[in-house]
């Protein structure tokens, strides 16, 4: 906190409030559902939609292959733009520029080139050339990005993960208008490093 000149009020450093401790691994998650290995299937960016809440930079991108398959898989970080539509646009802020090997059951790092991610709602999309495993996460959150509430007591409608059809080429789309789709979904666990 910054103290306002000589007054009594305090001003909290970053856009909502929120710093994120450099050299820390964020997933930028809301809440934690349950997080286990699980089966990507190729040619098909799934995605877990997040909202960054202060100017983060970060250059790291880390996910865990459980179940071993020949085969790459890349990501990529997309940034949530307002065109009017249900599910807006997605431009590709950043993507790994080599690619993960599913064939060796480990955790996997990939350095990106420092990216800095402004407060707003991204998506870490994965892509992949064949079926394997790697740790996901069932994301049940409280928090309605794009305005479907949800029934008391369910998260049924919260629109929270990403979906689309895409052909594995080692390459991220630059734009996505991929349908978003509901909460209970299983999503990639991606971990990114701040600096």
């Amino acid at each position: 906190m910054a103290l306002l000149g000589d007054s009594f009020f305090f001003e909290l450093e970053g856009e909502m409030g929120v710093n994120y401790p450099v050299g820390s691994e964020q997933s930028f998650m809301q809440t934690f559902g349950t997080i286990s290995s699980n089966t990507l299937s190729a040619n098909r960016i799934v995605g877990k939609i997040v909202r960054i809440k202060s100017t983060v930079t970060v250059d790291r991108l880390t996910i865990r292959v459980t179940g071993a398959a020949v085969g790459n898989a890349v990501i990529g970080i997309y940034k949530y733009n307002d065109n009017g539509t249900d599910t807006g646009e997605w431009t590709l802020e950043a993507q790994t520029p080599t690619e993960y090997d599913t064939n060796v059951a480990a955790t996997q790092s990939i350095v990106i080139t420092p990216t800095t991610l402004m407060p707003g709602v991204y998506c870490f999309g994965v892509v992949c050339s064949a079926n394997f495993s790697m740790y996901m996460d069932t994301f049940i959150s409280a928090d309605s990005f794009f305005g479907f509430f949800a029934t008391l007591g369910s998260t049924a409608v919260y629109k929270n993960s990403m979906f689309e059809s895409f052909t594995y080429n080692s390459t991220m789309p630059a734009t996505l208008t991929s349908p978003i789709i509901t909460a209970n979904s299983l999503t990639p666990l991606v971990i990114a490093r701040v600096i």
